[in-house]
């Protein structure tokens, strides 16, 4: 895992055997290589044209064009915070979920790179819990919940 402007950079491996690239949600594919050189596309929507790419080095992002034309999509398994085990996800419907503690968080509101999530677990029992991050990084928790988790 790489670190690069205040997101997580996971490589892994498709399907098909192809080498990917997920920072904070979106997916770039490899697109050319020269010696230790690779240049990557966003792979994630890439019907829409999207025109984002980074750039590695030996395994090293080096620079990354993160200007994307759509939403992110790929949540599935990118912890956003080892030391609280919180996991992004994606729900049957499409929409951004963190799983925390075995309860949902869905997302409530966004003002720039700060979210706030609420606890979507039993909803009809006006839960008040919440989970707030700042780029995909805790930095706040109230887990009072008046319920256990399913």
């Amino acid at each position: 895992m790489t670190h690069i402007g205040g997101a997580n950079a996971v490589y892994c491996t498709s399907k098909k055997g192809r080498h990917l690239i997920t920072v904070g949600g979106y997916r770039f594919s490899r697109h050319r290589s020269t010696g230790l050189k690779t240049r990557w596309h966003c792979s994630t929507d890439q019907p829409k044209g999207c025109k984002a790419e980074l750039y590695t080095v030996d395994n090293t992002i080096v620079k990354i064009n993160n200007n994307h034309n759509h939403h992110p999509k790929y949540f599935r398994e990118q912890k956003i915070s080892e030391r609280e085990n919180a996991v992004f996800s994606t729900s049957k419907k499409g929409g951004q979920i963190i799983m925390y503690g075995g309860y949902r968080f869905c997302r409530e509101r966004s003002k720039g790179m700060k979210t706030r999530w609420r606890c979507s677990t039993d909803q009809p029992k006006g839960c008040k819990a919440a989970i707030c991050t700042i780029d995909n990084t805790i930095v706040k928790i109230n887990n009072n919940h008046n319920h256990s988790p399913r």
